[in-house]
């Protein structure tokens, strides 16, 4: 699917068709929320510490449950941005059944910038976003960052904000609620896949997931561009999720969303893009809100799909002028 990473910022679903076959609905990935510094009040050493003890234990999943491939999953942990991570998506199989719709939670996997969970529904539906929720023991809820659905093969990706603590680690147990779907069907007159209207049910699923650690990198060199100075922070990577913190000094996130008039929407003036290996760009989000302004510039939060180890090139564009870093991912 092609990704537009300046319409990231927008805050509501749309809905847009690659080809003929395939729906898909994506919302921005906003910068996720500071986490908490604690979850759970512990008042003394002792008995306290006992009882969050036995709680950690109690919510570590089995690590029997990584799978190293899932049958008829290279699409879906590919569209995912989870194919170098196979290995450590959690296998689920949670089946849930309400109003003629199957839904099964075939595996999720979680890194400290995102919960991903891989779903599949018969017939091929989507799930109404405004209802839908995902809670964890704690009973906390966690916001949803982005989604992706497949008309043709029911396959279903949802996207959530990191887990908090201890969950990044301990791991978690999530439960996704759902409370309407809509059906695709395909309309022959129109020759395109239609959402149908809302199907009322409930459907509720439960996984047990294990957090990805990530490594730090080596913080890359800054550079001018387009007149700007352009420096970069900490960079980490887990299995399946890269991310680095650009600043662009003494510009503001304005000045950096303007578009280039072309007759159409308009060419973005800024680009963040990171590369894989290959060649293809993997970038999945970064964020010109106005909450990435500082008082010396603005910080773009980058987050990127790790496939393969290699070098990745770091690509700033501003104004014309490019900035290439190479980020070495083991």
């Amino acid at each position: 699917m092609s990704l537009d990473p300046l319409e990231q910022r927008l805050t509501h679903i749309e809905l847009d068709t690659p080809d003929p076959g395939r729906i898909s609905a994506r919302v921005l990935t906003l910068r996720p929320k500071a986490r908490r510094a604690s979850v759970l009040r512990v008042p003394a050493v002792g008995l306290g510490t006992i009882a969050l003890a036995l709680a950690v234990l109690y919510f570590v999943p089995a690590a029997a449950a990584a799978l190293a491939g899932m049958p008829g999953g290279g699409d879906l942990l590919r569209e995912a941005g989870l194919a170098g991570a196979a290995g450590k998506v959690t296998m689920v199989g949670a089946v849930a059944e309400s109003s003629g719709y199957r839904i099964t939670l075939v595996g999720a996997y979680a890194d400290s910038e995102r919960t991903v969970l891989l779903l599949r529904t018969s017939p091929s539906a989507t799930p109404e976003f405004a209802t839908m929720g995902l809670t964890d023991q704690f009973g906390r809820s966690y916001a949803m960052q982005s989604g992706s659905s497949d008309g043709r093969t029911g396959d279903l990706i949802l996207q959530f904000d990191p887990l908090g603590w201890p969950d990044g680690t301990t791991g978690a147990r999530v439960t996704l609620r759902l409370n309407s779907v809509h059906r695709f069907s395909y309309d022959s007159a129109a020759g395109d896949w239609r959402n149908g209207p809302p199907v009322a049910g409930t459907w509720t699923l439960q996984a047990a997931i294990g957090v990805d650690d990530a490594v730090t990198l080596a913080t890359l060199s800054g550079g001018q561009v387009g007149g700007v100075t352009c420096t970069f922070g900490a960079a980490r990577t887990s299995a399946a999720t890269i991310v680095i913190d650009v600043y662009m000094h003494r510009v503001t996130p304005d000045q950096l969303d303007r578009r280039i008039p072309d007759g159409g929407k308009g060419q973005p003036v800024f680009q963040v893009l990171l590369i894989d290996p290959s060649g293809d760009v993997v970038t999945q989000s970064y964020d010109l809100s106005p909450a990435s302004q500082t008082s010396d510039g603005t910080v773009i939060h980058l987050v990127g799909f790790r496939s393969v180890p290699g070098n990745y090139t770091v690509r700033i564009v501003y104004q014309g002028d490019e900035l290439d870093r190479v980020l070495r991912v083991p």
